[in-house]
């Protein structure tokens, strides 16, 4: 009887013993019993356990063993036109003021910084006085070569003195477009139809002989 509990006994303790061990180490075991070929991946995968590389491999779908090959940069085309752009707070003489202009007085010096994407397409700086597009205007121009928008060295430029087609008064407007030529209509000396492609500046300009009295003439105007 006494042997019998005792051998009861012994079977349940190795039989708690198997079941611990199978519990508690079963991935132990799945280890020694595994083949070569799964050792070394589990191997690969403590490894890289946590490192940023595994993690975008697959992210991507790359095969952890073989990795990824990675695409060269895409090719890009020739640039893109893209429209003139006046940096106004560098313009001289500033467009912020009224100026007057005699028979005696100098010239203006009118200078415009510019950016632009031409590819091969050369702007055009054209100047009016009154610019109305359904008469023929006091016009003078002048081209810029055409450019890359990096170059930041490039301006407009033009001496300006008014001649015979300006009347001599108050309230003149003076502006400058600047297009690229395509968008120049160089038959009616006008801007074409393509108000994307054009920048402009506008000067207040008064314009009299050396002996008028301007603020009367300008008051008198004013009051008309």
């Amino acid at each position: 009887m006494i042997a019998s509990f005792l051998d009861a006994a012994r079977r349940s303790a190795h039989l708690s013993s198997a079941v611990k061990g199978a519990t508690a180490t079963w991935l132990s075991g799945f280890r020694r019993a595994a083949s070569p070929s799964f050792r070394l991946l589990g191997h690969l995968a403590r490894g890289s356990h946590g490192k940023l590389g595994m993690l975008v491999a697959l992210a991507f779908g790359c095969p952890a063993l073989t990795g990824c090959l990675v695409a060269d940069a895409p090719e890009y085309g020739p640039p893109q036109k893209r429209p003139p752009v006046i940096d106004s707070q560098s313009v001289a003489p500033s467009p912020y003021e009224t100026y007057l202009i005699n028979e005696s007085s100098p010239p203006m010096n009118i200078n415009v910084p510019v950016r632009s994407e031409d590819a091969g397409d050369d702007l055009v700086g054209a100047l009016y006085v009154d610019y109305n597009a359904d008469e023929e205007p006091a016009f003078w121009d002048q081209p810029i070569p055409a450019s890359s928008f990096d170059d930041l060295e490039r301006s407009w430029s033009y001496t300006f003195r008014p001649d015979s087609r300006v009347e001599r008064r108050c309230g003149h407007k003076l502006t400058l477009f600047l297009m690229h030529a395509s968008s120049f209509d160089g038959t009616r000396k006008i801007p074409k139809d393509v108000p994307w492609d054009i920048a402009s500046v506008t000067w207040q300009l008064n314009v009299f002989p050396d002996n008028a009295n301007v603020i009367e003439s300008c008051l008198g105007e004013q009051s008309q």
